[in-house]
């Protein structure tokens, strides 16, 4: 019971912390703070993946071409 009570204070906390800078976002910009849905942060770690990976595999392939080219030429 001492943890659920912790637990739900902890949450009560949590909100009154978003409910504070959501008033203040709304105060500075006039309008509400965007909602994250259900679905966008897998959408962004996937498009950041298909931003990044090709980058890191054109300069791991560069690596591996200059190592190959010092050490067997």
């Amino acid at each position: 019971m001492v943890v659920q009570e912790k637990m739900d204070q902890a949450l009560e906390l949590y909100h009154e912390r978003q409910r504070i800078k959501t008033e203040e976002y709304r105060r500075r910009y006039g309008e509400t703070p965007p909602e994250v849905e259900r679905g966008d942060v897998p959408a962004m770690i996937l498009a950041a993946f298909l931003m990044i990976l090709p980058a890191v595999l054109l300069l791991l392939l560069l690596m591996v071409g200059v190592g190959y080219f010092f050490l067997l030429h």
